[in-house]
């Protein structure tokens, strides 16, 4: 699937009473009908593009190719060039 977007921003809205928003958590500070608060879309190619964790957080990692023989999360024995 492809998109072609300039700006976009995610939203997770949370609400006991399924009527009124308790909390949101978006991935910019998004202001109703004010498009320059939208996040801005970064572009990378999928071939460049490997995740690792920085400080405990998930960060792109575009130092190095991705492989796709090299599984992303694996559960028993990985190759030595996919460490």
């Amino acid at each position: 699937m492809t998109w072609d977007v300039e700006a976009l921003t995610v939203v997770y809205s949370d609400s006991d009473d399924g009527k009124t928003q308790k909390s949101l958590l978006a991935s910019s500070r998004l202001s109703f009908a004010v498009g320059s608060t939208l996040g801005r879309v970064d572009r990378t190619p999928a071939a460049r593009t490997t995740c690792a964790v920085v400080d405990g957080s998930l960060e792109p990692d575009r130092r190095r190719e991705a492989d796709p023989e090299c599984p992303l999360v694996a559960d028993g024995e990985v190759p030595a060039r996919c460490q």
